[in-house]
């Protein structure tokens, strides 16, 4: 007769094999999906031609933000069209973070339901490869690099403590210090979209293993603020994309701009604009009222968030107050991200990396929690967020008629317009559903 412990042993052991079966196969529909649009037809281009010009930003005009990976890619390309090997590039590193991400979820839960939920979140890997958006912009690049560094971290909670755990942690910050030095160079938003969640992993891997990170911590953000600065001067001219845009294939020209082929766009184009540029078309959202579109999407996303939280508190049996200060950490990873919402209006993208970004910090922490035994958010801390909520729900009854007035004031009601509509996962399903091909 079977015990009670094994019982449960076999039931948790069941709910693991089904949710990995579940996160194994959402991850590779999707990889298969960013296939078609890559490597399956490798001299095609199923992208935006702005967004592949991103990648090809190369030093040909002398050097520039963002032009690492491009002149890695122009000398591999040889002269010759670059399109297949970026198709390559572009789908081997998001089949390396999709694996990646289940593989984290594997390690870190039981729970089919938060496996489902990130990656079937709006910006999360399955929308990415449904809507054929985001799979092929650089900040992949940057989650790949922190799903690793979350993998990292929980080799280290999981091995042997003394030596082991500081050859583990070594490890850790070896890694972390190269990425910190080298992927600004493809693109500085890692500094604010990814670098704070690394620093939380590191802190968090420090704290499990009784090691003092915080000199380490210190010497990574400020080699972040020193590079932004550093690129910052290197931001190119309308020269210097010219320069690019002549050392680009002819093939290669015509894929991003067909109708005029001479004439640099997209991420070219866009080689040295100026902050003022910048800030004026991050106001220009908020004054027209669309930036309130944007509220759905973060809200879902946000929910999302809070449901994994619950969720995986209950899985650790946790205090469900703890949540709050979890929160804290998502409410971080926004602040220190709003630069990029001012210097780039691509706010879809900012509101999937900060979600990505929490997710693997919460599960990492979570799970080290789980192997130490004790918690990390203090049982005194009401946390900022919650705070904040509390006020929310004090002012709201007090100021709630000024603050629907400022949002009819506001508001752009929806045109006929909208562009995207088209790249929707039920529109990928409705094709399928009806034969439509495209």
């Amino acid at each position: 007769m079977q015990t009670n412990a094994s019982v449960i042993d076999r039931t948790t052991l069941d709910n693991r094999l089904v949710s990995c079966s579940i996160g194994l196969t959402i991850t590779a529909i999707a990889v298969l999906l960013v296939g078609t649009y890559t490597i399956w037809q490798p001299d095609r281009l199923g992208y935006g031609g702005n967004h592949y010009a991103g990648w090809l930003v190369n030093y040909a005009g002398g050097f520039v933000r963002r032009g690492l990976a491009g002149e890695m890619i122009h000398r591999f390309a040889g002269g010759r069209p670059a399109i297949a090997i970026t198709n390559w590039i572009v789908f081997s590193i998001f089949a390396a973070f999709a694996f990646g991400l289940w593989a984290l979820l594997a390690a870190t839960t039981r729970r089919r339901s938060i496996t489902a939920l990130v990656l079937l979140a709006p910006g999360s890997i399955f929308a990415m490869a449904g809507g054929n958006d985001y799979y092929y912009q650089k900040e992949v690049l940057f989650h790949l690099c922190l799903v690793l560094s979350g993998l990292l971290v929980l080799t280290i909670g999981v091995a042997a403590a003394g030596r082991t755990k500081t050859m583990l942690f070594c490890g850790l910050a070896g890694f972390n210090v190269l990425v910190f030095c080298a992927i600004p160079f493809t693109h500085e938003g890692f500094i604010f979209l990814s670098a704070p969640a690394h620093l939380l992993l590191l802190y968090f891997a420090g704290r499990h293993a009784g090691l003092d990170v915080r000199k380490l911590i210190i010497t990574l953000a400020v080699l972040s603020i020193a590079i932004f600065l550093f690129l910052a001067l290197f931001k190119g001219s309308a020269e210097t994309a010219v320069a690019i845009w002549r050392s680009l294939d002819t093939v290669d020209r015509h894929l991003i701009n067909p109708a005029s082929p001479e004439i640099p766009v997209g991420g070219i184009g866009a080689i040295g604009m100026t902050l003022g540029r910048a800030l004026r078309d991050a106001l220009a959202i908020v004054i027209t009222g669309y930036a309130w579109f944007w509220l759905a999407p973060m809200a879902v996303v946000v929910g999302c968030a809070v449901l994994v939280g619950r969720i995986g508190l209950a899985e650790h049996d946790l205090d469900p107050s703890a949540l709050w200060w979890y929160l804290d950490l998502y409410l971080a990873v926004f602040l220190l991200s709003l630069p990029i919402y001012l210097l780039a209006v691509d706010w879809g993208r900012w509101i999937s990396s900060n979600f990505i970004e929490f997710v693997v910090v919460l599960l990492v922490c979570l799970r080290l929690e789980a192997a130490q035994g004790h918690r990390f958010a203090p049982a005194s801390s009401r946390g900022l967020s919650r705070r904040i909520f509390e006020h929310v729900q004090t002012l709201w009854p007090r100021y709630r008629i000024f603050a629907v007035l400022l949002a009819a004031l506001t508001i752009k009601m929806p045109e006929c317009c909208l562009q995207g509509y088209n790249g929707s996962l039920a529109r990928m399903l409705y094709r399928l559903v009806t034969g439509q091909a495209g």
